[in-house]
């Protein structure tokens, strides 16, 4: 989880010096980070339903809650990629010009918020069967779903989180955030069917842990959004500031991305 956070971090660092960056494999500047965002998604929706069908089956047949936890996940996954694909294929950028952002930041913090039920759901199931002593069958088949949704989301989330910095977007960053809580879920559930050899309460215990993991990244997808909000209010209320050091004025517009930038008096008219 460590390695994730840093490759995370690193990926923003590159990102605040360079307007184009790669990860290796993928190279890809602002004109084709779009199409990125869009086959990102698609792949994203295809996945994830992959992986509600057979965490489902699999979580009902060996009643393990972190099983259930992948399911649960895996169709918000889904959802949320949908939106990162509606936003990017059939939203259009004239027409949206003041409400660009706004939509950013609300759609971003409806995919936080369809992963609050995946909390309470992963929670209640936690502590019922931590209070029953009940402990899943560990068959074969939780491990291979297991395995699976590891790392088919955690190769999502790092196509996606590049793609999503690069556009600046807040939607497909949550998205990513999204594909992570997924990925760590299945990975948890690898280790549980280690550790259940030598702690019975090992399933409920990562159910719990997860739920709290994912609080935080739920945290912080509407705390992201709450500031995009802040600072679209705040440009909206000054649009137009005379006052620089080189004399000239400066305008907030959005770019061709729709991402909010500033742009000099001498740049507005020449377009």
């Amino acid at each position: 989880m460590l390695s994730i956070v840093k490759y995370t971090k690193k990926m923003v660092h590159k990102e605040s010096n360079s307007n184009k960056m790669g990860i290796g494999w993928l190279d890809c500047d602002h004109s084709s980070a779009k199409r990125n965002a869009i086959i990102s998604a698609y792949l994203s929706i295809v996945a994830g339903l992959l992986e509600f069908v057979f965490s489902y089956m699999a979580g009902e047949s060996e009643d393990s809650v972190s099983i259930m936890g992948i399911a649960s996940m895996a169709i918000i996954e889904a959802a949320g990629s949908a939106l990162v694909a509606w936003r990017w294929q059939f939203w259009d950028k004239q027409e949206l010009q003041k409400t660009l952002p706004f939509k950013e930041a609300v759609c971003s913090m409806s995919i936080a918020l369809m992963m609050i039920p995946s909390i309470v759901l992963l929670l209640y199931n936690s502590l019922d069967s931590l209070f029953n002593h009940e402990t899943p069958d560990g068959e074969a088949q939780s491990l291979e779903v297991s395995l699976f949704s590891s790392v088919a989301s955690l190769l999502l989330y790092g196509y996606k989180m590049h793609v999503g910095l690069i556009l600046k977007s807040p939607v497909v960053i949550a998205d990513a955030k999204s594909s992570l809580c997924v990925g760590l879920v299945a990975m948890v559930v690898i280790l549980t069917d280690i550790l259940q050899q030598l702690v019975w309460f090992a399933d409920d215990a990562m159910g719990l842990v997860l739920s709290f993991f994912i609080t935080y990244q739920v945290t912080t997808i509407i705390a992201d959004g709450l500031a995009l909000l802040r600072a679209q209010q705040h440009a909206e209320s000054v649009c137009l500031l005379p006052h620089h050091r080189d004399g000239r004025a400066k305008v907030d517009k959005l770019d061709d991305l729709g991402v909010l930038r500033r742009y000099s008096d001498e740049d507005i008219s020449a377009t």
